[in-house]
């Protein structure tokens, strides 16, 4: 069975309709509600399918081309967690879940039930960054982790809008 026949068929089904005649699946999860990410070499897609995806017939697909994602986030909460991708032109609103925020409606966010599964689809996305995604010699972290911890200081109440977009303009220069 290839990997395309392993995604749950409410997922499948638009994804078939959004990949190109030559494009490859690379990777995949699944999360709660059969909502699902998909790697491909030039993007990741993002299905969410039914009611809980904010579609009454269907599915939302949105697709974010690497070169304009940041990094792949897994947010851990009691009951249920999610996989955020952080790409350029997301809205505030978009990048944060919680404080009226849906995570199962955001086009950018799939909640997640597998820890193990998180974390696999995420070290394959950001293998497919590049090198400003990588950990870095001397800090032993890479930007895109750098930029997340300000995002969850932020998310805490530890940094105002304009201290993180300040020392996220530090990081990126």
């Amino acid at each position: 069975m290839g990997i395309e026949e392993q995604i749950h068929k409410k997922a499948r089904e638009p994804l078939q309709s959004a990949l190109q005649a030559d494009e490859r699946i690379l990777d995949y999860v699944t999360g709660n509600s059969k909502q699902t990410m998909v790697l491909t070499a030039s993007r990741v897609i993002v299905i969410k399918p039914g009611i809980m995806g904010g579609s009454a017939f269907g599915a939302k697909v949105t697709s974010y081309p690497l070169n304009t994602i940041s990094g792949i986030e897994h947010h851990k909460r009691l009951g249920t967690s999610f996989l955020i991708v952080r790409a350029a032109g997301l809205s505030v609103a978009e990048a944060k879940v919680g404080g009226g925020n849906d995570g199962y409606k955001l086009p950018n966010v799939i909640p997640i039930g597998s820890d193990s599964e998180a974390a696999r689809f995420s070290t394959a996305v950001t293998a497919r960054l590049g090198p400003q995604h990588e950990p870095s010699a001397a800090s032993g972290t890479g930007i895109a982790d750098e930029i997340a911890k300000l995002i969850s200081l932020r998310d805490a109440g530890g940094l105002s809008e304009s201290e993180l977009e300040a020392a996220k303009a530090k990081l990126l220069s």
